[in-house]
């Protein structure tokens, strides 16, 4: 999600993005942020900004590119 929101060059450098960015604060890029909880209704309102930037995260996520490929591969 760091890499499809804030466009980090140094992205797979960040150990626990979750905690050191995106649940910072009460919220990230207008979504709420209960706390440090991950939930299917916080990923719900973030995957439509990842999907519309997947090129550019599998650009700085190097583990993005293998989940397509291995999804790719599988089918």
């Amino acid at each position: 999600m760091a890499a499809a929101y804030d466009d980090l060059t140094d992205v797979e450098m960040i150990e626990d993005p979750w905690g050191a960015i995106i649940s910072k604060g009460k919220a990230y890029h207008g979504v709420r942020i209960p706390g440090h909880k991950k939930g299917l209704r916080i990923y719900r309102q973030f995957v439509e900004q990842v999907c519309d930037n997947w090129e550019n995260v599998k650009r700085l996520c190097s583990s993005a590119k293998q989940f397509e490929n291995k999804v790719k591969a599988d089918n």
